[in-house]
């Protein structure tokens, strides 16, 4: 698995959420989901992306606490199935990672556990934006989509994303494309001029449209590789997550990066509470655990993620500090997506339906 393909879960529809709905797979165990049980123990069972955690943090906790924590992965089909598996084994988990469609979904559907955030005292190293948007558990890390453009073969890259459209045509069959949804929706709302937590289906009409007047331009709507496809040439720009770019970036001087002056659809990622677990207290110390400065630096130079603690800064591997798109300093105006209505989310699923088939 590449490092982050996690992300891929993020944009997916939840066609098969239903068909999912019983599957769960342990990291390093069995397919199975874990039995159910009301009991107190001395492990905490959390959905988790795989390995994504601190290199030693789960050790590093259990040498404190004598709690273990058990990593059972996030299942593919989107957001309707991992929330399908949490509401299907309600007691099963103690703690998930959740983004914020996620963390609200769970919350309006009664599948979490009240945050009390007096029992995470670390949390006030959190950047207060941060925990204000994510009020359902502790923020960990967050994540937005630029434009990576190959040095070489784009001399007057674009600014916006307005610009990256109007310049397609220029770059015909060298632009890249995300093959998500929601990642194309987004991005051409802002080039239209509209919020991408519009709340009006002409809104993603004139996105759809965006998108199908530069398809004929666009190489291929991709879900991994576009970063290296730019690097050495075979494209010359892609609309990607910053991860993404510092992937590339770490590899030479080759490739630039746009925090486009629309901004940049983001991503917020937290651990929350869930609902039936009989280990809300130790869920709470891992919580403050994870948000202790060393640990969670131990986190951030694991995963390469772009993070929410500002002090954490100092204790960084370079590569990550002096990344322009992955530290919060630098990277540009981020726009959170909030939960849609079931009408922008099937304006959306149509529209892209449209452009898949165009």
């Amino acid at each position: 698995m590449e490092k982050r393909i996690r992300k891929t879960v993020i944009a997916a529809t939840g066609v098969i959420a239903m068909a999912l709905s019983l599957c769960a797979c342990q990291v390093g165990g069995s397919a199975s989901a874990p039995t159910a049980t009301k009991a107190a123990s001395d492990t905490i069972t959390m959905m988790n992306y795989p390995d994504w955690i601190g290199a030693n943090e789960a050790a590093a906790f259990k040498k404190k606490t004598g709690c273990a924590l058990k990593q059972v992965s996030t299942p593919d089909g989107g957001d309707s199935a991992w929330v399908n598996i949490i509401r299907q084994n309600e007691g099963s988990y103690d703690m998930s990672l959740a983004g914020m469609k996620v963390a609200e979904t769970l919350d309006n559907a009664g599948l979490l556990e009240k945050f009390d955030a007096s029992k995470v005292p670390n949390l006030k190293n959190v950047d207060p934006k941060y925990t204000k948007a994510f009020p359902w558990g502790i923020p960990v890390e967050q994540g937005k989509i630029g434009i990576i453009y190959n040095k070489e073969l784009v001399s007057d890259p674009p600014s916006s994303w307005k610009e990256l459209f109007a310049q397609a045509k220029d770059y015909s069959g060298k632009l890249l494309m995300p093959s998500y949804s929601s990642d194309v929706i987004d991005v051409a709302l802002l080039a239209t001029g509209h919020d991408v937590n519009t709340n009006h289906a002409d809104d993603i009409e004139d996105a759809k449209q965006a998108v199908l007047d530069i398809k004929q331009y666009v190489k291929a709507f991709v879900d991994s590789d576009a970063a290296s496809q730019v690097y050495d040439g075979s494209a010359a720009m892609a609309v990607v997550y910053d991860y993404d770019y510092a992937s590339a970036k770490a590899n030479g001087d080759k490739v630039g990066w746009v925090s486009p002056s629309e901004g940049m659809p983001a991503y917020l990622d937290g651990w929350v509470p869930l609902k039936g677990t009989a280990n809300l207290d130790k869920v709470y110390k891992l919580m403050d655990f994870h948000l202790d400065k060393a640990n969670y630096a131990d986190f951030i130079n694991t995963t390469q993620a772009s993070w929410v603690m500002p002090s954490v800064a100092d204790s960084l591997d370079a590569s990550l500090t002096k990344n322009e798109a992955l530290n919060p300093e630098t990277a540009g105006k981020t726009i959170y997506g909030t939960l849609q209505s079931a009408e922008i989310q099937q304006a959306v699923a149509s529209a892209w339906q449209e452009i898949q088939n165009s």
